[in-house]
């Protein structure tokens, strides 16, 4: 019946906002390119490895294809050598 779709409706809407508010406040993915080019140019202050993910925290916000700004970054290593 109806009344059954309104439970299933509040849980799937209460997902679909946590998803997206987990997924905005991720390190945003860089180029390798990127990522190396703000090493070289001594913009990184700190590096991190975990396994196959590289994260860097910037001395200074960075603004990244696409548009999105931040100073922590983040880049998998998979398939790089």
């Amino acid at each position: 019946s109806w009344r059954m779709l309104i439970p299933l409706l509040v849980i799937s809407a209460a997902m679909w906002f946590w998803r997206s508010s987990t997924e905005d406040s991720k390190q945003p993915a860089v180029d390798y390119s990127v990522f190396f080019g703000w090493v070289e140019k001594a913009k990184v202050e700190v590096v991190t490895l975990e396994g196959e993910r590289l994260t860097g925290k910037l001395k200074a916000p960075e603004t990244v294809p696409g548009g999105r700004r931040g100073e922590v970054y983040r880049r998998d290593l998979i398939g790089h050598k």
